[in-house]
């Protein structure tokens, strides 16, 4: 299965939806449905072909390209929440889930939720949680949470502590499947947030895939964001188009398919401790008696440059533990170049 009798919204910065990489078979329309924007710049949204930030658009590639991604038969539905620099807010990105809730039965398919994105480290919105849980319980959808780019192992802040993917919504959503960041070589990548709450590693380092600037271009990220999209078509995979299969059996499947005791510290000074080490595996044979998991296609980065860009995405969050509609939401992604 190809994830073919599927849908996977992409609740993100859009998608743009004429790339080559979301064509349908025999080259005529597109298999991704821009059909909701929560951020209001409507007009802004149509004249950068659905997208004008590419996170969005890379995340979709991944999870269901025609050639980069692991789910290239799913069908994509954009529901846009994210700003044209990645930004949001808690008020948006329900308003989507919601949105999803209401509108999901009608396509009759079974689907899973790409959530690549959230609060600053030690941020909750209860309201966002219960979105979230409500929309997995009423209706089977499989949600698929980014641990978060705060480890600070590499770049330590005084009086911070590392990232705990337990510390922000929505991964820490127990029903979710969070998902932690993987390099080339089965190292965790240094900013992703470990702990209890991460239920599987993917590959999130120089992870190449669509970009939203022509139909024909392609950008390289890095984050956890993009660990969550290869997550989400294994799950389009695995749900094989039943719409009674619930999300907890998704996981389970996921899980039960997961390479363990692989993955490991790049640096002595990060402790693994409780995080749980299972590397997600799209492989045919048992991935325990194979050396390797999935694999990415980068190296670590560690430059300064990628210690600028948290620096100026953490500024550009508004940290609260309440539920106010301004705290902002962040990509779980860093951008590394485009072709």
């Amino acid at each position: 299965s190809k994830g073919a009798h599927a849908v996977i919204y992409v609740v993100d910065s859009g998608i743009r939806a004429s790339h080559e990489q979301f064509v349908r078979k025999g080259g005529v329309g597109s298999r991704v449905e821009t059909a909701a924007n929560f951020v209001g710049d409507g007009q802004e949204f149509i004249e950068q072909g659905g997208d004008c930030y590419g996170h969005g658009t890379i995340v979709a590639s991944i999870s269901a390209g025609n050639t980069a991604g692991v789910a290239p038969e799913a069908q994509l539905v954009s529901v846009r929440v994210l700003d044209c620099e990645g930004l949001g807010t808690v008020t948006d990105v329900v308003e989507g889930l919601e949105w999803i809730a209401r509108t999901h039965r009608q396509r009759g398919r079974p689907g899973v939720v790409t959530l690549s994105l959230g609060l600053l480290q030690g941020s909750a919105s209860r309201v966002l949680e219960r979105a979230v849980r409500y929309l997995m319980s009423t209706n089977n959808i499989t949600v698929v949470t980014a641990a978060g780019n705060f480890n600070r192992v590499l770049f330590p802040v005084e009086g911070s502590a590392n990232g705990d993917a337990c510390g922000l919504s929505p991964s820490n959503v127990p029903a979710t499947i969070t998902t932690a960041a993987s390099a080339a070589d089965d190292s965790v990548w240094p900013f992703s947030n470990t702990g209890r709450c991460v239920d599987i590693f993917a590959p999130g380092v120089q992870i190449s895939g669509a970009s939203h600037r022509g139909d024909h271009r392609y950008s390289v990220w890095s984050g956890t964001s993009m660990a969550v999209p290869h997550v989400a078509g294994a799950a389009a995979i695995a749900l094989k188009g039943s719409t009674r299969m619930h999300p907890a059996q998704v996981k389970q499947a996921i899980l039960e398919r997961a390479t363990r005791n692989h993955v490991f510290a790049p640096v002595t000074s990060m402790v693994l401790g409780r995080t749980p080490n299972q590397l997600l595996y799209l492989g045919k044979h048992d991935p325990n008696n194979s050396p390797l998991g999935d694999g990415g296609n980068g190296t670590p980065e560690t430059s300064e440059d990628a210690l600028e860009w948290f620096q100026t995405m953490a500024a550009g969050v508004i940290p609260s533990s309440g539920d106010n509609s301004n705290v902002r939401f962040v990509g779980m992604s860093l951008p590394s170049f485009n072709t």
